[in-house]
């Protein structure tokens, strides 16, 4: 997928993800209350979370967590040569989710944000980690920023749509 796509697909998403959030707000209050399915688990604020350098920031799920969340990553760096580049990826749990890398730039700039929503059910901590790295750059000394933020539960485990091609027109009686 060109990067570009990539790029207006997440901005997309966080907007579809804000504005279904404001019309969930504004319709009924939000629920983080879990199914029968999940008792023994909760949806907690994920705010365990550390800095390990410029380029790696991690946070830890509590074990018996079960929920929806959305994962925003965020980085710059500043251009040290010709042809410096950039990427950024979220992984859950060492399994990778999210990732874009930078055209070449000049300058201080920051690489395109990184999201992924997620439907987590650990029994177990779980590291979710924001890998940073840099070509021909410095990155930020702060390193990578890590937000997570919870979504209300939906009821919906998966789902998944598109578009299908339009029916050919039929064959003209003769």
């Amino acid at each position: 997928m060109p990067p570009a796509f990539r790029i207006a697909s997440a901005i997309a998403s966080l907007t579809l993800a804000a504005t279904s959030a404001q019309a969930q707000a504004q319709a009924a209050p939000a629920s983080f209350a879990l199914p029968h399915a999940y008792a023994g688990y909760s949806q907690p604020e994920i705010t365990q979370c550390a800095t390990a350098g410029p380029l790696r920031s991690s946070c830890t799920a509590p074990a018996m967590t079960a929920g929806r969340y959305v994962i925003l990553a965020r980085a710059s760096a500043t251009a040290t040569g010709a042809g410096a580049i950039q990427a950024l990826s979220i992984e859950l749990g060492g399994q990778a989710c999210a990732g874009v890398k930078s055209n070449p730039f000049t300058g201080t700039k920051g690489v395109p944000p990184v999201f992924c929503q997620v439907t987590l059910l650990t029994d177990t901590p779980l590291t979710i980690t924001a890998n940073f790295s840099v070509e021909n750059a410095t990155p930020d000394p702060a390193g990578p920023k890590l937000i997570i933020r919870r979504l209300p539960w939906s009821g919906v485990l998966e789902a998944r749509g598109g578009a299908l091609p339009p029916r050919p027109a039929p064959a003209a009686a003769k």
